[in-house]
C-alpha cells in the first residue's frame, strides 16, 4: 500500500483487514556506509522490526496522521507569512538605504553648491573692491574679469548678493566711502569723485538711501 494514510484509511474502511509497518532504520544504513568508507567491519544484514496494524491501531494512527498533516499545513502557512514579512523587511531596508543615499547625495550637492557660491562671492567682492576707483567698472567690465556672460553674471550675482551687479558695485563703493569719511580727512566731494559717483549730490542721495542718514566727515 503506497503511503501511510491510504493504507490506514483502507483498514478503517474495511477494504483490507490489516497491514504492517516498520522503520527504515536510516541511522543503521548511514552507520554501515561510514564503516565501509573507513574500511571497518559492519553488519551486512539489517533486520527491521515489523508491527501489525489492524482496525484497533489504524484509527488512532489515522487521527495522528491527520493531525500531523494539519500541523504541517499550519507550519507551511506560517512559513509563507514569515517569508512575506521577510521580503517586506528587505524591501523596507532597500527603501531606507535608497533614502539615505539620496539624502546623502543631496547633502553633498548642497554643500558643494554652498561652497561654490561662497568662493564666487569672495571672488566677486575682491574684483569689485580692486576696481572701485575705476570709472570703467560696469557690468561688461566685471563680466570680463569673472569670465561670465552678461546673463550668467546677473544670475550669479543675484544668487550670492541678492541684487544685480550695478547695485552691488554701488553698495561696495558706499561702504568704502563710509570708511574713507570715518578714517581720513577727505571731504564728501573728494570721496564722491574718488569712488566715481557722478556728483556729490548723487553720492549723498545714494549714501542716505543705504545708511539711513546723510554722510558726514569725522
Amino acid at each position: 500500500m503506497d503511503g501511510i494514510h491510504p493504507g490506514l484509511q483502507a483498514i478503517v474502511d474495511g477494504k483490507i483487514e490489516c497491514s504492517a509497518t516498520y522503520s527504515s532504520r536510516g541511522d543503521m544504513i548511514i552507520d554501515a556506509a561510514a564503516r565501509i568508507l573507513h574500511k571497518e567491519s559492519y553488519v551486512r544484514d539489517t533486520v527491521l522490526e515489523t508491527a501489525l496494524v489492524d482496525i484497533t491501531a489504524a484509527k488512532p494512527m489515522l487521527k495522528q496522521d491527520e493531525a500531523i498533516t494539519r500541523d504541517l499545513e499550519t507550519f507551511h502557512v506560517m512559513q509563507v507569512r514569515l517569508d512575506n514579512k521577510w521580503r517586506l523587511l528587505q524591501l523596507d531596508r532597500n527603501i531606507l538605504v535608497c533614502c539615505v543615499c539620496f539624502f546623502f547625495l543631496l547633502f553633498v550637492v548642497s554643500l558643494s553648491f554652498i561652497l561654490f557660491n561662497q568662493h564666487f562671492a569672495e571672488r566677486l567682492r575682491q574684483v569689485v573692491d580692486d576696481y572701485l576707483k575705476d570709472p570703467n567698472l560696469n557690468v561688461e567690465f566685471l563680466g570680463g574679469k569673472l569670465q561670465l556672460s552678461r546673463t550668467q553674471l546677473f544670475r550669479r550675482v543675484k544668487a550670492v548678493a541678492g541684487k544685480g551687479p550695478l547695485d552691488y558695485i554701488r553698495e561696495r563703493r558706499l561702504i568704502r566711502a563710509d570708511e574713507l569719511l570715518r578714517t581720513t580727512d577727505m571731504t564728501i566731494q573728494q570721496v564722491a569723485l574718488e569712488l566715481c559717483f557722478s556728483s556729490p549730490g548723487y553720492f549723498t542721495k545714494c549714501y542716505k538711501e543705504y545708511f539711513g542718514h546723510l554722510p558726514s566727515v569725522r
